[in-house]
């Protein structure tokens, strides 16, 4: 099992899913003797919290409710199977700890940019802001992601 290491992304993937495709992988019977059937697409929606797209649930716990994977996993079984939602993660190091943890819920921000007389223009995003982010890394995060610079 990897361990995060600190800016790394990961991403969650539903339990039973998950349980499916390691049972597939490893040729692993069914109940009833039969070959294991491939997965079909990723399906994370019972992990999403349903108000914001990008958010997750409150609650869940993993290795009950969903795995971890790292980003390189993410990208082959994605390509491979389709599916999502994608919730991707951040992994960070807790001040005054020595191993990285994944940020689950960072604060979802919603940005968009300003014409000139200071109204905002159609196009809305939603940006995860990490709760422990200074002031200026938050802004330097919105002007690269808006293609804005300062």
């Amino acid at each position: 099992n990897a361990q995060p290491q600190d800016g790394e992304k990961w991403f969650p993937l539903e339990a039973e899913w998950f349980d499916q495709l390691l049972a597939f992988a490893n040729d692993k019977p069914d109940a009833d003797g039969n070959p294991t059937a491939r997965p079909g697409p990723i399906d994370n929606s019972k992990l999403a919290d349903g108000t914001i797209g990008i958010a997750l649930k409150r609650g869940l716990a993993e290795g009950k409710d969903f795995t971890w994977v790292p980003e390189r996993v993410w990208t082959k079984v994605s390509s491979w199977y389709g599916g999502g939602p994608a919730f991707p993660r951040r992994a960070f190091i807790p001040e005054g700890d020595f191993q990285a943890a994944i940020s689950m819920y960072p604060q979802p921000c919603k940005v968009c940019k300003c014409n000139v007389k200071g109204n905002p223009d159609e196009k809305t995003t939603i940006q995860l802001m990490e709760r422990r982010k200074t002031f200026a890394q938050i802004s330097q995060q919105l002007h690269t992601a808006s293609g804005v610079t300062a």
